[in-house]
């Protein structure tokens, strides 16, 4: 996740539009490639740290994060105290991270000359995730079913919100590793974020039935839990989505059928979940191990104490982001999962819609690198990506929406339509759309504005259930739930503003 960055010139002005004008010439696509660097290069290339970036050149070029660039300059004699003083950043990691970053916006430029584009197949992974995420909620009614009823809530905050936070947290750390050329230690991360979650699961399971005074059913919920989180991320990771499908398939398919027969069904959907989620957890493990075994070593290891250096508050910042996530869209479903089916199932058009959103987000950076092949000067290449920016977010805030129109239809069929369940599948739609703006944010490491705009969000939608009154309780609570999702929306928008309008974070 690390951002290619270059001395931006200033394009709120027409002066500095004016200064990226291509020369008259042939639009050969040096020329196109020519362009889109002069709209990310300073007007002034003469200071001391481009002297240090002229010096470790040769070294740093091929470089794919700043920590070894940190490297090279701590080599050169250059520590905190010289980075202070003599080039006014806080530290040799800051300095490291500026001449990372202007390496990277020079030797980028040539490789706009390709399409980017990760191709259909690409396209297709990407919408699929949404059948993924929605697989385990097949085995949910039987689950609910199974755990005690005081339990079964607290269990889903407790377990659901954990495995999102570690599935995050060790996924943001195996794609740095990666990002060095680390595969090995990647592959370690993500098996000790794997142990330690089950690990977790258990005690925090048995703290849930300690205090709701249940049995072992909902230790055994937590750990299932937290092995289908984690193990659909190790397979997302390794790009092997196909098998996750396979394996999950079946205990879906009797999830399913427990809904539809009933309780004559429930040991059959129960164990069939059990064995998919098992099986579905060895073979995620399996597959980490053979990545670790094939993997070729690093020139250097990368522990995660060395990892974290210079990155302590962005690793925060990443902690912070997943759990507000969690904490948002699972205190929107916890009130519901009970007796409120038709609110709950409005969850299932979002879920649907992620891979959509996912795969949107993904080709509006593709995109907006191909954009800049084609402007001439930074003021164009913001207002179409402005424009592209807002045809993402509605494309995908209408895929949720017609989703949601057909299951508001089903449910009016079936006599189980309510005011309160079509406005829990508005704010649904809507934070559909802000998800396609947070992944982009978050690709650009946009973690304090993101983590800012989810706790605002949860805060209104927390205040707001308190102090408001529109009808019913469950009315009240879904209408604060959309103002909350159309506030996110708001601020993930003007948390946009710097990464959109200046030019070179698209490189």
């Amino acid at each position: 996740m690390s951002q290619l960055e270059a001395a931006a010139i200033t394009t709120s002005t027409p002066r500095a539009a004016g200064s990226a004008r291509v020369p008259a010439g042939p639009e050969t696509p040096e020329a196109r490639a020519g362009n889109a660097l002069s709209m990310r290069r300073p007007a002034d290339q003469h200071g001391p740290l481009d002297e240090v970036v002229e010096r470790v050149r040769r070294d740093a070029c091929d470089a794919v994060d700043a920590l070894q660039v940190a490297a090279l300059l701590e080599a050169e004699g250059v520590t905190d105290q010289v980075a202070k003083t003599q080039y006014g950043f806080g530290d040799v990691f800051g300095m490291a991270d500026a001449v990372y970053r202007r390496l990277g916006g020079l030797h980028l430029a040539v490789r706009l000359t390709s399409r980017a584009h990760g191709g259909r197949r690409q396209a297709w992974r990407d919408a699929a995730h949404g059948v993924l995420y929605l697989l385990p909620s097949a085995v949910f009614p039987a689950v609910l079913a199974f755990v005690e009823r005081p339990s079964v809530n607290a269990g889903l905050v407790v377990a659901g919100g954990a495995g999102w936070l570690l599935a995050g947290v060790a996924s943001w750390f195996a794609y740095q590793l990666l990002g060095l050329g680390d595969g090995r230690s990647a592959a370690r991360v993500l098996l000790w974020f794997t142990a330690a979650g089950l690990v977790a699961a258990a005690l925090l399971g048995a703290g849930v039935a300690a205090a709701t005074h249940g049995s072992g059913r909902v230790i055994a919920f937590a750990v299932g839990a937290m092995a289908y989180q984690m193990s659909s991320m190790l397979l997302t990771f390794y790009r092997l989505e196909a098998w996750l499908a396979a394996t999950m398939a079946p205990g879906a398919a009797t999830g399913l059928g427990y809904a539809l027969a009933g309780q004559p069904s429930l040991r059959l959907a129960l164990t069939a979940g059990a064995v998919s989620v098992s099986v579905t957890l060895v073979l995620a493990v399996l597959c980490v191990v053979r990545s670790l075994r094939s993997a070729s070593a690093a020139k250097q290891t990368h522990p995660l104490r060395t990892l974290l250096g210079g990155r302590v508050t962005v690793f925060m910042l990443v902690v912070v982001y997943t759990a507000l996530s969690a904490v948002y869209l699972l205190h929107s479903q916890v009130p519901y999962l009970l007796d409120r089916f038709d609110i709950l199932v409005t969850a299932v058009p979002l879920m649907l819609g992620m891979g959509v959103v996912e795969w949107r987000a993904r080709r509006f950076t593709e995109l907006a690198r191909e954009l800049l092949r084609r402007v001439h000067y930074p003021r164009e290449f913001i207002r179409r990506i402005w424009l592209l920016l807002v045809a993402n977010v509605v494309a995908c805030t209408g895929v949720a929406a017609l989703a949601a129109t057909a299951l508001l239809v089903v449910l009016d069929r079936l006599a189980m339509l309510s005011m309160a369940a079509a406005t829990m599948a508005a704010g649904y739609a809507v934070l559909a759309g802000a998800y396609m703006v947070t992944f982009v944010l978050a690709g650009h490491g946009r973690y304090g504005s993101l983590s800012a705009a989810l706790a605002a969000a949860v805060a209104v939608h927390l205040v707001g259930s308190a102090i408001v009154r529109v009808g019913s309780a469950a009315l009240t609570d879904t209408t604060v739930f959309l103002v909350s999702a159309v506030v996110l929306q708001v601020l993930l928008f003007l948390a946009m503003i710097p990464v959109a309008n200046q030019v070179w974070r698209h490189a």
